[in-house]
């Protein structure tokens, strides 16, 4: 990584990851809520269980869609260009779209789980998604999508990775939107929804995978000190993740129901992600192979516990989805495989990225750092492997408590490790938020006390008193870090 210039917006860059970490700290509270109403005697005071699945609905959404495409957005603002002056538009645009979820969950409304956007059927919920996508919209639509020269915190092989994910991004608003002017308003609010989102959904894995690879390189640019493919190279790749969704912009303008619509999207999410980035994969390990003597590699890095942690469950991901032949809990073990491997590079990046906003990381942190990759990575493998196994003895998807049917040891011992799992990943997105909030609170409860010390020192006259003021002043720096 070089040197930030002035085409690289740190101010755009911070905005949008303290909105993508405070989008998982809510879902965190509206996790917390849901764990009480749960708790034996607690849950005795919580009479009304829709309000609780509207909750879940908003915290999906938060976790899930909110917290990807913003740091997405945060991770755009790296590339080379001028600023864009409808991004200050889009970012409170956001703000305000997060805060209708967040309200929606009080309003009347059935939650329904429709795949990839769960919603809640009132008007509060909808607002809330369509500011949070237009918020997005508004910002990545600028000069940045246009290549150009300037000097940056990312490999130059990376530009074209997220020019591909902001594109992505744009086509998938475009399906969503085609998709709802072909698909029947008449329909049940299941179905309704279910289609609506089928298409849109399946373009912004394209997004989010881009994203995760840009990340890679970045990674292993900071370990090897050299990116680990070309420019060239890396752009060739890039441009065929992108040629499924612009083809998905004419397959759009089929009516929703077909069945030849649902399978497209299926088609191009099984068959031509995972060639690319097994390539990406292949030029990484090699690149650490390479450099393996002279960069002095360590698995008590956390450059290398994020590559090592997402590279796994994304291949994890790829053998459990090959092994999808019908709707069991299968293909939960492998979307939240890949989710997971995506979560966790972001995670990873964070820590790099987080002392150039000015939010230094505190011994404390970066031990845990090293460590909170691991953790999460093992946690969602385990989870995976959980819903795997029970999905292996025919257990169906979106099916809780009696309606599971449990038929025996492999299910059991599956459901088993989803919990242990579920905890052991919910530990690592403790840890994550922790260094955050503490990095973010420490470097501001640090810049107050220089501020006083540096006005005390200004506003005295003696040179001694400076001297004295000067003295206190490095012995807290010392004890402070």
């Amino acid at each position: 990584m070089e040197t930030a210039s002035k085409n690289v917006s740190i101010a755009g860059v911070r905005r949008w990851l303290l909105l993508s970490v405070g989008s998982l700290i809510l879902s965190g509270l509206l996790a917390l809520v849901l764990s009480i109403a749960r708790t034996p005697i607690l849950a005795d005071f919580f009479t009304d269980p829709v309000f609780f699945r509207r909750c879940l609905v908003v915290h999906v959404n938060l976790s899930l869609g909110v917290w990807l495409h913003c740091f997405m957005t945060a991770m755009y603002f790296l590339l080379p260009g001028t600023e864009n002056r409808r991004a200050g538009v889009g970012f409170y645009l956001t703000v305000a779209g997060i805060l209708l979820l967040i309200a929606a969950s009080a309003f009347q409304g059935a939650p329904i789980l429709s795949n990839y956007i769960p919603v809640i059927d009132n008007p509060v919920f909808l607002s809330g998604l369509i500011l949070c996508s237009a918020g997005i919209l508004l910002t990545i639509v600028s000069r940045r999508l246009i290549p150009s020269t300037g000097e940056s915190l990312l490999p130059a092989a990376a530009f074209m990775g997220l020019r591909t994910a902001a594109i992505s991004f744009i086509a998938a608003m475009i399906v969503f939107a085609i998709s709802a002017m072909t698909t029947p308003r008449n329909l049940q609010p299941e179905s309704y929804y279910e289609l609506l989102f089928w298409g849109g959904g399946h373009v912004l894995i394209f997004s989010t995978e881009a994203v995760k690879l840009v990340i890679w390189l970045a990674l292993l640019t900071l370990i090897t000190g050299r990116p680990p493919i070309s420019r060239s190279w890396s752009s060739g790749l890039f441009a065929l993740l992108l040629v499924p969704p612009l083809i998905s912009l004419a397959a759009a303008m089929q009516e929703t129901f077909r069945s030849d619509y649902n399978y497209f999207f299926v088609f191009i999410m099984r068959w031509t992600i995972f060639p690319v980035t097994l390539l990406f994969l292949f030029f990484c390990v090699r690149a650490l192979y390479l450099s393996r003597k002279e960069s002095h590699l360590s698995v008590y890095d956390s450059r290398i516990a994020g590559f090592a942690s997402s590279a796994a469950l994304t291949v994890t991901g790829f053998i459990l989805g090959s092994l999808i032949r019908n709707s069991t809990t299968l293909i939960p073990a492998h979307y939240h495989a890949a989710i997971g491997a995506v979560t966790v590079s972001f995670m990873a990046i964070a820590y790099d990225l987080l002392p150039r906003m000015g939010f230094d990381l505190t011994a404390k942190s970066r031990w845990l750092s090293v460590r909170q990759p691991y953790v999460f990575g093992a946690g969602q493998i385990i989870f995976a492997t959980g819903f795997a196994l029970a999905g292996a003895n025919g257990m169906g998807r979106k099916l809780y408590g009696s309606e599971q049917h449990v038929k025996g040891l492999l299910d059991y011992f599956g459901l088993g490790l989803v919990g242990l799992g579920g905890l052991v990943a919910v530990i690592g997105g403790l840890m994550f938020l922790y260094i955050v909030i503490s990095s973010v609170s420490g470097s501001i409860r640090i810049k107050r006390l220089k501020d006083f010390f540096y006005n005390a020192a200004a506003h005295s006259g003696r040179g001694e008193v400076n001297k004295r003021i000067l003295k206190e002043e490095q012995a807290v720096w010392k004890t402070i870090e």
